[in-house]
């Protein structure tokens, strides 16, 4: 243990010749090995300038955006300071500051969390560090400890999310292989995760909810990891509830979640996300709320949830839309979603969740939570870490990169002749047919062809509005099948 802070400098350079690191608690400074088992953080680059950008304490759940730290403020006696090779971070929580000196021009360490190795991903760029007025704003470094978390801005560098759905036995083991399938196609070169994530057998089951052997096997041949995960609060009253509560089975690092009923159409590397700015899809129509006739309105429902956690409403309204109307009001689709940390994020989307499940405000009495509950809180929990709306860096998805296809009809209906393409690629390997054709609805749609015939029956460039008059008028036909 260090008690003197003029010895800061001496432990950096010994760590750099010993491999060493210091790590901080307020004014005591103490040495760690380099494989950081206990450790929260770390940054690969000497002394320099960044920006911090967002700090977000979860204890308090407040955040504030940050300016130019340069070095005006590098130690505080009631910060927590923490110290690996040559970075530092400083996380004040009595008055909310954070203070970074990473180099610009160099990338850093990725620590996991608990008892995991540190992996270091070291820059290859050796070029002398800009000045610090052009400091760039671009790698978010996630921090935690106790209770803070912190995001950092450095170098630009492409970090590779962990990809996720939720299947089980039944409809959602079939649409997974064609999930995975189009996935594979779409990026040979994922260097992330590819997660299906499997409810387990329990007392919120009344049967045996894990895919089936030969789908499994199939699954796992794609090179995706089958990671099991139980059911404490939903389960089959509401299977919604899957992508909420097997959040918190992840891995530590960033993570995309996907509705099963997806396909890729592109590579997933054309997609700019910033995992410090979650954000969902927007590919929705007004389906909640539905404001009775004499109130309360759209206004008043939303307001008493942000009111319930303790949110800002009026930051989360679109301006530019008409007050009363559905689209002013923050309201995703499900269908993907995505931050830096399935733990939190996913605790905070549970606990959103069961509150408003359990105790719903006043203002809900004559709205329905199934099937909407997910739908509900997901705004609320983007919105509470500093997300919002997705931007143009996130438009591949349900996009030029991914398609939520929703039922078979709807995207032989509506979707593009490459989502069509990909769909056919998907489901014709051999391996892959002999067990897609036990499902009806791929047999008779994709392998009898029928699906062919119902496209042709719809103009794509004028397709009704509401999606409820496409599934009637499949349904006409005798053609919806699911």
């Amino acid at each position: 243990m260090l008690q003197s802070r003029a010895q800061l400098g001496r432990r950096t350079a010994d760590g750099k010749l010993q491999r060493r690191v210091i790590m901080c608690h307020g004014n005591r400074l103490q040495s760690f090995r380099a494989r950081f088992e206990h450790a929260a953080f770390a940054l690969r680059t000497t002394f320099g300038a960044v920006f911090v950008t967002q700090v977000n304490l979860h204890a308090r759940n407040a955040w504030r955006k940050m300016a130019d730290t340069r070095s005006h403020r590098i130690f505080h006696e009631t910060g927590h300071i923490l110290v690996a090779l040559n970075g530092l971070v400083g996380i004040d929580l009595n008055m909310h500051l954070v203070l970074a000196q990473p180099r610009p021009g160099t990338a850093g360490l990725f620590i996991k969390s608990g008892a995991d190795e540190a992996q270091a991903q070291d820059s290859n760029a050796r070029d002398k560090a800009p000045p610090l007025s052009r400091a760039p704003l671009c790698l978010y470094t996630r921090a935690t400890y106790q209770g803070a978390s912190v995001q950092v801005a450095g170098k630009k560098t492409k970090t590779t999310p962990n990809v996720v759905c939720v299947a089980q036995n039944g409809r959602l083991a079939y649409e997974a292989l064609l999930f995975t399938s189009s996935f594979v196609a779409a990026n040979p070169d994922f260097a992330g995760k590819l997660i299906v994530a499997e409810p387990q057998p329990g007392p919120l089951w009344p049967n045996d909810p894990r895919l089936p052997a030969p789908i499994r096997e199939a699954l796992e041949a794609f090179g995706a990891e089958i990671l099991p995960f139980e059911n404490r609060v939903f389960g089959h009253r509401y299977p919604y509830g899957n992508k909420i509560e097997m959040l918190t089975s992840l891995p530590a690092g960033p993570f995309v979640f996907f509705d099963t009923d997806t396909l890729f159409t592109a590579p997933l590397a054309k997609v700019k996300f910033d995992f410090a700015r979650p954000s969902a899809s927007m590919r929705r129509e007004g389906s909640w709320p539905e404001p009775p006739l004499y109130g309360p309105g759209y206004s008043a429902i939303w307001k008493s949830l942000y009111d319930r956690f303790g949110l800002d409403f009026e930051s989360s309204l679109d301006l530019s839309k008409p007050d009363e109307y559905w689209e002013r009001y923050l309201y995703f689709n499900a269908g993907w979603f995505f931050h830096a940390d399935p733990q939190t994020f996913g605790q905070r989307f549970l606990d959103y969740a069961v509150s408003i499940r359990s105790e719903p405000p006043e203002e809900l009495a004559s709205q329905s939570l199934d099937p909407w509950l997910d739908q509900v809180a997901l705004p609320l929990v983007i919105h509470s870490f500093a997300g919002g709306r997705p931007g143009r860096g996130l438009e591949g998805l349900d996009g030029e990169v991914s398609c939520h296809w929703r039922a078979l009809p709807l995207l032989y209906a509506r979707e593009s002749d490459r989502v069509l393409e990909v769909l056919e690629a998907a489901s014709t390997p051999n391996p892959i047919k002999r067990l897609l054709r036990d499902y009806d609805p791929i047999r008779k749609l994709v392998y009898q062809g029928k699906g062919r015939k119902l496209r042709a029956m719809f103009d794509r460039d004028a397709l009704p509005r509401k999606e409820q008059i496409l599934r009637n008028a499949i349904k006409r036909e005798r053609l919806w099948l699911r």
